[in-house]
């Protein structure tokens, strides 16, 4: 079994398929934004649904916060798809059918996540790809999600330098 990624640790880079079927690339996608990645088994379940609801009708929110929301499901690009067409959803949803991807940043296989049986993790990320939050288990995946990204903001935001100005000293 490996160990879930923790904050500081460089987020992997992935290749899966879209909802449309075609492999892209996590990098070259989001890159250069703070992103939100959401893992959960599966989209299906009212667990799930509630969850990618949330994280949707945020959607503002992220977006004022300039963060991207990624979901990454075990489920088919297909059920992807047509879950997000029948709710209407906005998302950026990849598929990891086999569970590497999440395994690999969950540091389980999604049916021994710990957590009340919703069995999602979710990452937020700075813009150079590190993982600065890190949330396991649980409910209320959309507001820590969006909670976390807000506190990278501040953090990131540039403000005065505490540091005093130099001082030049010049002899008479």
């Amino acid at each position: 079994m490996t160990v879930a990624l923790e904050p500081g640790d460089l987020a992997p880079d992935f290749l899966l398929p879209n909802l449309e079927g075609k492999l892209a690339r996590f990098y070259d996608r989001f890159s250069g934004n703070a992103v939100v990645l959401y893992f959960c088994a599966s989209n299906g379940g009212a667990e799930g649904e509630m969850e990618l609801r949330g994280l949707a009708e945020r959607r503002d929110q992220f977006d004022a916060a300039e963060g991207r929301v990624v979901v990454v499901t075990q489920d088919s690009h297909e059920a992807n798809a047509a879950f997000i067409s029948r709710l209407g959803l906005d998302l950026d949803l990849f598929s990891d059918p086999v569970g590497a991807i999440t395994n690999g940043y969950c540091g389980a296989p999604a049916e021994a996540w710990p957590g009340d049986g919703n069995r999602a993790s979710i990452f937020v990320l700075d813009p150079n790809q590190r993982i600065a939050a890190a949330f396991h288990g649980g409910t209320q995946h959309a507001q820590g999600a969006l909670d976390g990204l807000m506190d990278l903001r501040r953090r990131l935001a540039p403000g005065p330098d505490p540091r005093p100005a130099p001082i030049l000293v010049l002899p008479n």
